[in-house]
């Protein structure tokens, strides 16, 4: 049950004139499509308590968070570094234009700079029409020069300038390592309560049992308090997986499933 993250390629800096490699899409974009596709490998509807637990119920608000408040920047960020940079200044600039389904033209632009140890950036929207907006930085972060670490803080929108969430990444020179989105605002954004601030889930290339390969760990907090905690390990090949949390359970064991979704407990 993998999180799909595809092979990446963190790259560095490049000395010169040449424009720095942009991080790529997996360490701005949370994808948990690999949860939908284990179902569907199992092969069935009765799917037990203990894979809807880890599934549905700890990873529905970052999905929400993803799906319906900052898609547009996330979306414009995959787009735009496909495109050929410019040198404009002392950095680099990358740009694309779009129409959504309803026909809205939108305008967003990557700015990369080299400031020495690492790159700094900002994803910059426009959007034509009504409710328009011009060159709001939604995302900002930095990247280290030997593309292995950086961190993303991404705004809620151009009415709301508030930082939504952080994300600190990790890679190798073929993967993402680990990826910590980690929840800021303290007030109310589209039904998610201010108690989940300072909430966090983090995605980690490996487990603690060499029986799974992958592991998210959620955390949701009150006034920066921790009150509730899971752990969820998998098996991207066979299905394959356990969760644990004391608040749901009442104790830290492991509750699991096969690759067929059979409780295995």
């Amino acid at each position: 049950m993998a999180v799909a993250v595809s092979s990446l390629l963190f790259a560095g800096c490049e000395k010169d004139n040449h424009a720095p490699v942009p991080p790529k899409a997996e360490s701005v974009a949370l994808d948990l499509s690999a949860f939908s596709t284990t179902a569907t490998k199992a092969q069935t509807d009765d799917i037990d308590e203990f894979f809807t637990f880890a599934t549905d119920q700890v990873l529905a608000n970052w999905i929400k968070i993803y799906e319906q408040i900052i898609n547009i920047p996330v979306h414009g960020y995959e787009l735009v570094i496909n495109s050929t940079p410019v040198q404009e200044g002392k950095g680099w600039v990358w740009t694309v234009s779009y129409k959504d389904r309803l026909d809205q033209l939108y305008t967003v632009k990557l700015y990369g700079e080299d400031k020495g140890k690492k790159t700094e950036w900002e994803l910059r929207v426009s959007k034509d029409g009504l409710l328009g907006y011009e060159d709001f930085c939604w995302i900002s972060g930095w990247s280290s020069k030997d593309g292995r670490k950086g961190q993303w803080s991404v705004k809620v929108n151009p009415l709301d300038t508030d930082v939504l969430v952080t994300i600190d990444w990790t890679a190798d020179d073929s993967k993402l390592l680990s990826s910590k989105i980690t929840y800021a605002l303290s007030h109310l954004c589209c039904g998610i309560y201010p108690f989940f601030n300072s909430s966090y889930i983090e995605y980690v290339a490996g487990a603690s049992d060499d029986a799974y390969d992958s592991t998210i760990t959620a955390c949701y907090s009150h006034m920066e308090n921790a009150f509730w905690t899971v752990k969820i390990e998998w098996n991207s090949e066979n299905c394959s997986g356990r969760v644990s949390c004391e608040s749901k359970f009442g104790s830290s064991e492991w509750h699991c499933w096969n690759g067929n979704q059979e409780d295995v407990e």
